[in-house]
């Protein structure tokens, strides 16, 4: 897993719209005619990809450390000194990881608002990215009212044989 750690706003700039504009490009090249939809589908995985990278661009910068409640702090306190006195790997790198957890999410800050929506486009999904927890809520779940066809269990399946 690659990550990215930006300091200078101006090259955030930069890089989001070099974004915008080579998913401008796929885009173009997406539109193109293809009979058997082979290059619009690889284009437009990679234009998913491109929007995924961008709106990781826009989300709110890192969580600081007095930005987390009481209990995470206690928990986070845990975990490190689990982490730095362990003597067993396995329990030292799972401490690690939880602490990476902790601070490799989003804050409470205003995200970078550079360049148009990264999900602009209405013929592709929108990436699903982090954001910060909020308060469970009591209600109703969402479910979609879709029920799959069963098969008649004396049918049998085509194409095998």
């Amino acid at each position: 897993m690659a990550w990215a750690v930006f300091f200078d706003e101006e090259a955030l700039d930069l890089l989001d719209a070099a974004a915008e504009m080579a998913s401008a490009a796929l885009a173009a090249r997406s539109r193109r005619v293809d009979e058997d939809g082979v290059i619009k589908r690889s284009v437009d995985m990679s234009r998913i990809k491109l929007e995924t990278l961008r709106a990781s661009m826009h989300q709110a910068p890192l969580i600081e450390y007095h930005e987390l409640e009481p209990q995470q702090r206690e928990a986070f306190h845990q975990m490190a000194v689990l982490a730095f006195s362990s003597s067993d790997p396995e329990k030292a790198d799972a401490a690690w990881k939880t602490l990476r957890t902790f601070i490799l999410r989003p804050g409470t800050k205003e995200p970078f608002a550079g360049g148009a929506k990264p999900w602009s486009d209405a013929d592709l999904s929108a990436p699903r990215m982090a954001r910060p927890a909020k308060k469970a809520e009591a209600g109703k779940t969402e479910m979609s009212g879709r029920v799959r066809k069963r098969r008649k269990p004396d049918t049998p399946q085509t194409g095998f044989e």
